[in-house]
């Protein structure tokens, strides 16, 4: 590393080099700004005879704590 104390333009100079090539491959990055989700469903069946259908949707959400 002494070479970069006697000349410290070959210092600046690779400086510029390796800042130079990390602004180049950050441009060259395939960086998503909306990637592909999935949202999560659940699917149940149930079967209460004589239940109206609020009374379910009140029973499965008290149990799930939605």
């Amino acid at each position: 590393m002494e070479v970069f104390v006697r000349k410290p333009v070959l210092a600046v100079v690779v400086s510029l080099v390796i800042t130079l090539l990390g602004v180049l491959s950050c441009q060259r990055l395939p960086i998503s700004q909306f990637p592909q989700i999935e949202s999560s469903s659940l699917v149940i069946t149930t079967e209460y005879v004589g239940v109206s259908a609020d009374v379910v949707k009140g029973l499965l959400l008290s149990l799930l704590n939605v």
